[in-house]
């Protein structure tokens, strides 16, 4: 979360975006594929199970937006 500024746009089930610095807007990972590719990198040791409860934990605290 202190490394990419992430969202759920809509409601709190919304859907997952994060900021692309490079684009310069936030871009939907609806299948939470980078979320897991990023906590993925940060850890190797990390069993598929544990990296789907980081990805949940972040999808929980991410800040909901709803404009």
């Amino acid at each position: 979360m202190e490394n990419f500024r992430i969202i759920r746009y809509g409601d709190e089930n919304g859907v997952l975006y994060y900021y692309d610095n490079n684009d310069g807007f936030y871009k939907m990972d609806t299948h939470w594929k980078l979320l897991n590719w990023q906590i993925r990198t940060l850890d190797k040791t990390l069993t598929i199970q544990q990296v789907k409860e980081v990805a949940t934990l972040i999808y929980e605290s991410a800040p909901v937006i709803k404009e």
